[in-house]
């Protein structure tokens, strides 16, 4: 005879809730009363760089929008010059093309970031007047949450009246070696009004097939260590403020690095 006491299988159809026994579905139980039906939400509610959406479930198609629905959603509505994200907690955010069909939950998380970055050998010029040290608790945007929970490694110093991050052993798409690198960003005292400029890599990366990547043979001494530079320039009005962040930024960077594997 069955324990009474040992859990049951859910009946079909029925989706368990993370973190818990209690299934939920459209017939949940929820005790000795038997099944219980559970309403639809009224409203699905979506985040789109920092714009909080509601969408009525009866505006998706079997339950998805495509990725230019999504950028539709914005007001102003996301532009063609940038790509939409999808905010993937403790895994790669996950690009989504126009046509791509993303399965919307309540309280989904979404961002854009500029298509292209330009290489090139000399930066804009970027105003250092009344350098500070700068924390990310002192930031408009939430970069030191993001970044404690993506690379709890992560370690910020000022130098030369710039704040510098260090993302330690960053993993580096295939074509490129190593496999991950120190990867250091350097942002002036008027970030985030003033977006990142550059990146740098210790070690230096090169392509696997020998070929060469554009506007990175500068080597540049930053912490006590040789970084190689790679020189990336955001044209006017692509970058945000209060609205762009480090994670718009390494989504940008990692485009970049793509296109360089070859």
């Amino acid at each position: 005879m069955a324990d009474a006491n040992e859990p049951q299988p859910a009946a079909p159809g029925d989706v368990k809730q993370e973190g818990g026994d209690a299934p939920i579905g459209p017939t949940a139980h929820t005790g000795g009363d038997g099944p219980q039906p559970v309403e639809p939400p009224d409203m699905l509610h979506i985040r789109l760089d920092r714009q909080d959406i509601e969408v009525p479930p009866a505006d998706l198609h079997d339950g998805e929008l495509t990725g230019k629905e999504i950028r539709e959603l914005a007001t102003p509505p996301v532009g063609a010059d940038r790509d939409i994200f999808e905010i993937v907690p403790g895994g790669s955010d996950q690009k989504i093309g126009d046509e791509d069909t993303v399965a919307i939950r309540d309280h989904i998380r979404f961002f854009s970031a500029p298509r292209n970055i330009n290489p090139g050998t000399a930066a804009p010029s970027v105003s250092r007047r009344h350098p500070r040290q700068r924390s990310f608790h002192h930031a408009a945007n939430d970069d030191q949450t993001y970044l404690a929970q993506e690379f709890p490694a992560f370690a910020q110093r000022a130098e030369g009246g710039m704040l510098c991050v260090v993302l330690p052993n960053y993993l580096l798409p295939a074509g490129l070696v190593p496999n991950q690198a120190d990867l250091l960003l350097r942002l002036s005292p008027n970030y985030p009004d003033v977006p990142p400029d550059m990146w740098w890599f210790h070690p230096a990366l090169i392509r696997v097939d020998g070929g060469a990547i554009p506007s990175a043979d500068v080597t540049e001494h930053h912490l006590g260590k040789p970084w190689q530079r790679w020189s990336r320039h955001l044209n006017a009005n692509q970058w945000r403020p209060g609205a762009d962040s480090l994670r718009t930024y390494l989504a940008i960077l990692n485009r970049d690095l793509t296109r360089a594997a070859g």
